[in-house]
């Protein structure tokens, strides 16, 4: 996956999900992230964990459609840097818990890692 970052325990952690993902699902599901990419520095990729990434890598995989939310359009601008929005991953500036709310399609797996 990302074989240039030090490995921490969340990294270990990431790996772990993408190997569940993987073993559960291994076709396209729905993703939800609250909160995204919010510093583009190689500093901030080990403290960020840069989750982002992540479900992009297994949407590239297996075409899985990822639900980026952020109550701060400035994180939204800088998680796009990194992983641009495309048919398969879409971006939104909103409340978290609003935009759950009104989320009308099952959610495969939502990681929370907002501030609201």
């Amino acid at each position: 996956m990302m074989n240039d970052k030090p490995i921490t325990g969340r990294n270990n952690s990431f790996l772990k999900v993408i190997e569940i993902l993987n073993n559960e699902y291994n076709k396209p599901i729905t993703i939800v992230e609250t909160g995204c990419i919010r510093n583009v520095t190689e500093e901030s990729k080990i403290g960020d964990g840069w989750s982002t990434l992540n479900w992009k890598y297994y949407s590239d995989k297996t075409d899985s459609n990822i639900h980026i939310v952020d109550i701060n359009q400035n994180h939204i601008n800088q998680s796009m840097k990194i992983v641009p929005p495309s048919k398969l991953i879409n971006y939104y500036v909103k409340d978290s818990v609003d935009f759950l709310k009104n989320f009308n399609k099952k959610i495969d797996l939502l990681f929370i890692d907002s501030f609201d």
